[in-house]
């Protein structure tokens, strides 16, 4: 008489076998919804879709980790009231933002990483403040420049390096067209061809 028990298909766990580079990526756990489509490597996202439970940094199973990513977009051609000035700027950008809500699997190694880059530009940040208060205590202008640098820097690397998801374009109905997918989730997601 055999120990064994034969248990169903569906309940046995299996590990998959690890992905070759260069390798056709595994299909992504869950249905990828027909109403994903992307262009190149930007994902086209419809209002209210919550994408599949892969993260869309490394294409890794997010293990049910999800986050709300709230995104602002606006045309391109704002950015040159800049240079009229930042208020104008900043009036006219609020107003003509499009935003929208994306719920996204997001990975516990990738969400390490984004912490480490905030921690890393804010630490630059407060070092840009230090450089100037000792500036003003010193009475140097010096340690003012590299601070003013240095803070600049660190806004730099918060603005470049921490976002997860970048939109190229919000349409009135909250509709997104993102860049910064990994390719391998990408790839399962099929060619707009409108």
């Amino acid at each position: 008489m055999a120990d064994h028990i034969e248990t169903p298909l569906a309940q046995q766990t299996q590990t998959p076998p690890p992905v070759q580079r260069g390798a056709t990526p595994p299909p992504l756990p869950g249905a990828v919804s027909p109403q994903l489509w992307r262009q190149g490597n930007i994902l086209l996202v419809p209002a209210g879709l919550a994408l599949p439970d892969v993260c869309v940094k490394c294409a890794s199973p997010a293990a049910g980790r999800r986050r709300t990513v709230k995104l602002l977009w606006h045309e391109q051609w704002i950015y040159l009231l800049i240079l009229v000035a930042v208020i104008v700027y900043a009036v006219v950008a609020t107003i003509m933002n499009k935003k929208t809500t994306l719920d996204i699997g997001y990975c516990a190694r990738c969400q390490a990483r984004r912490r480490t880059h905030l921690l890393i530009a804010w630490l630059i940040v407060l070092a840009g403040v230090g450089g100037v208060v000792a500036a003003i205590a010193l009475e140097d202008g010096a340690y003012a420049a590299v601070g003013c640098v240095a803070i600049f820097a660190g806004l730099i690397w918060a603005i470049v390096a921490t976002p997860i998801l970048k939109p190229t374009r919000i349409d009135d109905w909250g509709n997104a067209w993102v860049k910064g997918v990994h390719q391998d989730f990408l790839s399962q997601v099929p060619e707009w061809r409108g």
